[in-house]
């Protein structure tokens, strides 16, 4: 009887112990700071791998255009400004370079800007529709999808201009219809989603076309694998798995590595989790997740440890962008973009060192450092009290 009663009370303040650590890991993320604080829409939001800036499209009534905002809010910058819709931006991990689509429905543009403004570039013709894209993080090659006839295909050209490749096939063993193509940091390997009549996989191929991976399997009539992310260093991919169709919350965030071993499912609550975004070295994922009627924001480590909610809204938190060592998450809601900033992972100057404002501030590690003692301390008390019981 007492073995169970020390089990029970043990397995109990683990519980506890895991509950704090989460609270404090959450304390350690600041409070969304709006960027953009416009009246005008902003949608398609995505931040540099060394996360100093953000780029992002803003529809100014006519249509819509390129800006790029340092991360702290400053030097807000209008890239683009034309008749036509430029959307969808992906940006090099200097943030010094601006892939996006130009042009209007079916004769979209691939093309490329500086973030200071210069070296505006059409990297393609505008004779067929190409419809999304992902810059590699040392800004030299661009992957995206172009309509051909019913198909989508997957190509990928350098940011000269030259080198443009097909790199999957109207014909084949797999039906090719490509969405949501991402780059690694080097421009070596694309994630891509290849959708089925039902139902679709995550594949992964080396940017000169060979060595094409299929990382899923549909296991079932209704189900699907969707919004790759591929790390920077281009070893492991986070994508959407969906068990059924019918059912959008039955959606969950999986990693795999590029080999396609190693797959780990990181959720499992039946809560929609979907869009992971990938950190550099694939340690760190952030993704959005439905309650009733709005979104919040998540964050998890690769081993499926350490999930933590970092916003709390009540409100409809869409599209998570994470910057390279995964300590800064940029995302939408109702028009703007909002950054979320990880405080245990800064590092403070000599004289910012246990002050913040005039009040004390504890970094994270310290705050869980003294709740898991506690949480043990009790635990041990009690485990002291039940033996002499």
């Amino acid at each position: 009887m007492k073995k169970k009663l020390v089990l029970k009370t043990t397995f109990a303040i683990y519980l506890v112990i895991l509950a704090l650590v989460s609270l404090a890991q959450a304390a350690s993320w600041s409070i969304p700071t709006n960027i953009t604080n416009s009246p005008n829409p902003g949608a398609d939001a995505c931040i540099s791998s060394n996360g100093e800036k953000i780029a992002f499209a803003r529809n100014d009534g006519n249509d819509w255009e390129i800006y790029v905002v340092n991360s702290d809010g400053t030097k807000l910058r209008q890239l683009t400004d034309n008749s036509v819709d430029d959307r969808d931006p992906s940006i090099s991990s200097d943030g010094s370079k601006v892939a996006f689509t130009h042009g209007s429905y079916g004769k979209r543009q691939i093309c490329i800007i500086n973030s200071n403004g210069s070296g505006f570039k059409e990297l393609t013709d505008g004779n067929q529709d190409d419809v999304q894209l992902s810059i590699s993080g040392d800004g030299s090659k661009i992957a995206f999808t172009r309509i051909v006839g019913k198909n989508l295909l997957l190509f990928v050209i350098n940011s000269d201009g030259t080198g443009l490749k097909q790199l999957t096939d109207s014909k084949g063993d797999y039906t090719p219809f490509v969405t949501n193509p991402s780059m690694s940091s080097d421009g070596k390997k694309i994630a891509f989603q290849d959708s089925v009549a039902v139902g679709s996989n995550i594949f992964v191929v080396n940017s000169d076309g060979t060595g094409l991976t299929q990382l899923t399997a549909i296991s079932g009539e209704y189900n699907k694998n969707t919004s790759p992310s591929i790390s920077g260093n281009g070893n492991k991919v986070a994508f959407t798995y969906t068990s059924s169709i019918l059912d959008e919350n039955s959606s969950e965030i999986f990693l795999v590595n590029a080999d396609g071993s190693g797959l780990t499912q990181l959720t499992s609550n039946n809560k929609g989790a979907k869009y992971p975004a990938l950190n550099s070295d694939g340690t760190k994922v952030a993704f959005q997740q439905g309650f009733d009627n709005y979104t919040e924001i998540f964050i998890v480590n690769a081993d499926g440890s350490g999930l933590t909610q970092i916003t709390s809204n009540n409100d409809k938190e869409l599209y998570p962008s994470i910057s390279g060592t995964g300590d800064k998450v940029t995302f939408e809601s109702n028009g703007n973009v909002f950054l979320i900033t990880d405080g245990s992972q800064e590092t403070p100057s000599p004289d910012q060192i246990g002050e913040s404002n005039g009040e004390l501030a504890f970094p994270a590690e310290i705050i869980i450092g003294i709740l898991v003692a506690v949480a043990v301390t009790v635990a041990l008390m009690a485990l002291v009290y039940l033996k002499r019981k």
